[in-house]
């Protein structure tokens, strides 16, 4: 029996082509397959790999042979096992590390003492690539660390030679044309990192084809090559037990080449909050008259506003998209972690930008009936009417709330506010309140005891003039709680708001802040306000993790 496990020294001035082709002719000598060489384009998504190899300072890399992954399995028993022609149902995995390689590192035992070194070794794993016995589509699903920009993320289990790792990171996948095109990789790689976060079950990519065609195929179900339309595309996600948003963008490209808000920032304000909440966004692309998905898993900030998002009607509120410089994504035919930027900012080689988006699907959990723009809109309305209630409580001829409106003088403009809108679990809002040190007694004892839905629509609310999420400093003035289960056509989605006098500073309210519950029954509370506080800087992170 060979040994299904050495070690190598990753070398990052090496080209990626040639380290492939050693692993593959040393793990599988006599298949062809995994001999060949990849044609050029269809090698990319391994050059991608190894270039974020390269990012994470890797040193070493564990060769694992004769991996059972079970999604190239599924593909297999779908295509490849009906072929003539025997291809392996054996993979190779390719693990990385930051700990040094012994000299002898194809010795069996040698290998095991690296494993048992490394688990006891904080953040000396970074992850997997799983190679594909496929010329045309050699990573299969893989996970990397992620870096500090991307939200779409979890903590994955891998297990090796008895030994129990873990890697923060977001499944990614090359798209298998003979199986499913770039719709349905894209559709796997959303689902799959959101899958122990709602508890969902896992799909294979070929199960996401059947599924996607149940209803409406225009040719064969295999090979999948030719892609899928939007309405398949929400089929297979509804199929797997999430309810799908659509966000149709082509009216929007088209009109705003004439305006001053460009399209690339509409995609931006679009699917930030879903992305802030750690909630995959797929984009559906048109480029150079050919279409193509990928799925956004995160986002670069700065600490100066790139966008614009304030209005007439509300000029002196806007959204935490405006300090988004661009987009996170995985892309199944170039690679894990791509940047992707408005096509002014994008360099010559780049092949897909945010001017060629036409539409967003979002595969929200169950029972989210609420949009993040209807969140928005919400949240918007209910700081003008906590402002008006607020100040009247205090000029008001009555002592307390609600204010004399017929008779209330006018309520002074508030403080430029930015809104940060998230969709977060009541667990880990409840978590935040517990060890936030900002909040008072009181409201802090109400946020932990109060009913809340299983998921809420969060509406924090920060000074403007303070807001930076890049240093992550401290800004915030309050925070609207919304049901995302409710109808916002009937307007009953407000749980709590809190605002505080920082909104207006220099006034009779600036040392107080206003609570507003709505269960059991609606009430007001005015309590002594505190300093600026934290964001929940990482609502998709839940404490099991």
């Amino acid at each position: 029996m060979g040994n299904r496990y050495w070690l190598i020294r990753f070398d990052a001035s090496r080209v990626p082509a040639e380290l492939l082709s050693e692993i593959l002719q040393r793990a599988a000598p006599d298949n062809a397959i995994y001999a060949d060489s990849l044609p050029e384009k269809r090698g990319r998504p391994w050059d991608e790999v190894f270039q974020h190899f390269v990012q994470l300072q890797c040193v070493t890399l564990l060769i694992q042979c004769g991996i059972t992954d079970p999604d190239y399995l599924d593909e297999h028993a779908a295509f490849y096992a009906k072929q003539h022609k025997d291809v392996s149902r054996r993979c190779i995995r390719v693990h990385g590390f930051v700990l040094d390689a012994p000299p002898n590192g194809e010795d069996p035992q040698a290998v095991l003492e690296f494993l048992d070194s490394a688990v006891r070794t904080e953040r000396a794993y970074l992850g997997f690539a799983t190679l594909r016995p496929l010329r045309h589509a050699r990573v299969g699903a893989s996970i990397l660390t992620a870096p500090d920009t991307v939200t779409v993320r979890d903590f994955f289990p891998v297990h090796i030679g008895g030994n129990n790792f873990r890697v923060d990171g977001t499944p990614f996948l090359q798209q298998d044309s003979a199986v499913g095109a770039c719709a349905q990789a894209s559709i796997w790689m959303a689902l799959r990192a959101m899958r122990r976060r709602f508890g969902n079950a896992a799909y294979s990519v070929a199960e996401l084809t059947v599924a996607a065609t149940r209803f409406l195929a225009l040719d064969r179900v295999f090979p999948g090559r030719d892609g899928l339309e939007i309405s398949q595309m929400l089929e297979a996600i509804r199929f797997t037990g999430h309810d799908p948003l659509h966000l149709d963008l082509s009216r929007s490209r088209k009109k705003k080449i004439a305006e001053a808000r460009s399209h690339a920032e509409e995609v931006i304000s679009r699917a930030g909050p879903y992305i802030e909440s750690g909630l995959p966004v797929i984009l559906a692309l048109e480029f150079e008259h050919a279409g193509h998905s990928l799925v956004a898993v995160g986002r670069t900030v700065d600490s100066l506003t790139l966008a614009d998002t304030r209005s007439q009607k509300r000029p002196n509120f806007r959204y935490a998209e405006d300090w988004l410089v661009e987009l996170i994504v995985h892309n199944d035919n170039t690679g894990p972690y791509m940047r992707m930027t408005e096509r002014s900012a994008a360099g010559e080689a780049e092949e897909y930008t945010l001017d060629d988006v036409v539409s967003l699907i979002v595969p929200l959990p169950d029972a989210v009936f609420t949009t993040a723009a209807e969140a928005r809109e919400l949240g918007a309305k209910t700081l003008e009417l906590m402002s008006m209630y607020f100040w009247g409580s205090f000029v008001g001829e009555d002592a307390g709330p609600p204010p004399d409106f017929d008779n209330l003088p006018a309520v002074p403009q508030h403080e430029e506010v930015t809104a940060r809108i998230y969709l977060c679990k009541r667990h880990d809002f409840r978590r935040w309140v517990k060890d936030v040190s900002d909040l008072d007694p009181g409201t802090r004892q109400i946020y932990r005891t109060m009913e809340l839905p299983a998921l809420i629509w969060v509406v924090e609310l920060h000074l403007a003039d303070h807001y930076n999420p890049k240093d992550r400093a401290s800004s915030r003035c309050g925070e609207i709680l919304l049901d995302a289960a409710a109808d916002a056509l009937h307007g009953d989605g407000l749980i709590a708001a809190r605002i505080t006098g920082h909104l207006f500073p220099q006034t009779i309210v600036a040392d107080y802040q206003m609570l507003f519950v709505d269960s059991p029954k609606p009430g007001f509370k005015l309590v002594q306000a505190g300093q600026l506080g934290q964001a929940l800087w990482e609502p998709w992170r839940s404490d099991d993790h």
